[in-house]
């Protein structure tokens, strides 16, 4: 019966820290080919900027719970979820460019990534939210990035909040152009923005050689 309270204590408290976008469960890939994990009472702190991954070992035990670093040049990329949501875990990319980064999909030839200047929240039932700082007339950075499978560097395809333009999806068509037919289906696409970059989930270079 103890233990039955103290973990629904621990599932409590970790559920009100996810919402807040604090602590998360995860799996951390390092650079080396090792992982790691953070389950059950450890954790981790979602990242942002070019900071290191900080954890916290037996963090429902004020007594022996520890905090620790993993600097950011180590990391190869981090699963993350909310411990009641743990089937939609959310991957971060440490970048050289921008930092971390939450990965809006992959395939094969393409990334497609999203930038929070202010970081990351996952909410208790796995939700992605971006912490922003909203001003008069203007708000902290969210955008989109993609970069193609032997690239070094990132492509900005722009904010994530704004209503899609010609000039946006001229844009993405561009970056596109070696997949002609995709190009053209952006080209014609009325979705909102984040649809229409998802299009990008297609994209093929192969498919015209």
């Amino acid at each position: 019966m103890q233990r039955t309270l103290l973990l629904l204590a621990a599932l409590l408290l970790t559920a009100a820290v996810a919402t807040a976008g604090q602590l998360v469960e995860g799996i951390v890939y390092l650079r080396d080919g090792t992982t790691v994990e953070f389950t059950g009472r450890d954790r981790i702190r979602l990242p942002r900027g070019r900071r290191g991954l900080k954890i916290v070992r037996n963090a429902f035990d004020k007594k022996t719970r520890t905090k620790e670093t993993i600097p950011f040049e180590r990391i190869d990329s981090i699963r993350s979820w909310a411990p009641y949501a743990p089937q939609h875990s959310r991957k971060f990319l440490p970048t050289a460019s921008q930092g971390w980064m939450w990965v809006y999909f992959e395939t094969p030839h393409l990334q497609a990534c999203v930038y929070s200047k202010k970081g990351y929240d996952i909410d208790a039932k796995g939700g992605i939210r971006f912490r922003q700082r909203r001003r008069f007339l203007s708000r902290s950075r969210v955008a989109f990035y993609l970069r193609k499978r032997g690239d070094a560097e990132w492509f900005c395809a722009g904010p994530t909040d704004r209503n899609p333009t010609d000039a946006f999806r001229k844009r993405l068509a561009r970056y596109a152009a070696d997949d002609p037919a995709l190009a053209d289906r952006i080209c014609r696409s009325s979705s909102i923005r984040g649809k229409t970059l998802r299009m990008l989930q297609d994209y093929n270079p192969q498919k015209t050689r």
